[in-house]
């Protein structure tokens, strides 16, 4: 199968499939992973903020939902979280 072929099949540009087939040959089959793949998000909240809502959530109010239970323990601890 030509690269052009490859590309049609999987609705990728040659150019794209050309750049997979150099990062196979020098990476071997990990090379067709994304290269993001295995890193964390920059938008992901600390881990020791994410357990003590989960520990709240499971010690008071189950019978809240999740979303308002979060929304209402963060503004109950006064923990403000700013994407920006």
């Amino acid at each position: 199968m030509t690269q052009r072929e490859a590309a049609e099949v999987v609705s990728l540009s040659e150019r794209e499939i050309l750049r997979i087939t150099k990062r196979i040959e020098a990476e071997g089959d990990t090379g067709i992973q994304h290269g993001s793949r295995s890193k964390a998000s920059n938008r992901r909240l600390p881990q020791k903020l994410v357990g003590k809502v989960v520990r709240s959530y499971r010690e008071k109010d189950q019978g809240l939902g999740k979303r308002k239970k979060v929304a209402t323990s963060l503004r109950q601890e006064e923990n403000h979280i700013s994407r920006q």
